[in-house]
């Protein structure tokens, strides 16, 4: 089910249960956009799994497997530092064990954009975002090229 759309069927191939921190999300193939995508659990109002193998929707293709899903098998690797405009960053780099002022987070780069959102990380290139929730700022934006779920991040443009 889709908040634009209203309900909708869908034939997915699931892959990975994902907590986003905020709610569960299951990776899987879209078959009715033939991509890689994230369903919100708590949306879906019923499932069946389809196992008869005489069904064409059943079959598996190659193309639908956790292996071929490019941005979870992707992984990506943040420099989250203290937000520039606080005055005090020991206090920062203290809270999230930063070493030499810097916490390197490997992620997903399917993830990336759920953990820069629940972390309030200011990814805008000139660290522009004000508010108390601001403490960490992406220092290396770059890491960043072709996540595809950008629209979470606080600040990204595009």
């Amino acid at each position: 089910m889709l908040l634009s759309r209203g309900e909708t069927t869908r034939d997915i191939v699931p892959h990975t249960l994902v907590d986003n921190g905020l709610r569960w999300h299951i990776r899987a193939f879209d078959r009715k956009h033939s991509e890689f995508r994230d369903f919100v659990l708590t949306r879906i109002k019923a499932a069946s799994v389809l196992e008869d193998s005489t069904l064409s929707l059943s079959v598996i293709k190659e193309s639908e497997l956790e292996t071929q899903d490019r941005q979870w098998n992707r992984f990506v690797e943040l420099e989250l530092v203290p937000h520039p405009r606080i005055e005090h960053s020991e206090a920062i780099e203290l809270e999230y064990g930063m070493t030499g002022g810097v916490l390197k987070v490997e992620i997903r780069a399917a993830t990336a954009g759920y953990l820069l959102r629940q972390w309030h990380v200011d990814c805008s290139s000139e660290h522009s975002l004000m508010g108390f929730e601001y403490q960490l700022w992406l220092r290396n934006s770059q890491a960043l090229y072709g996540v595809t779920n950008l629209n979470l991040a606080p600040g990204r443009t595009s």
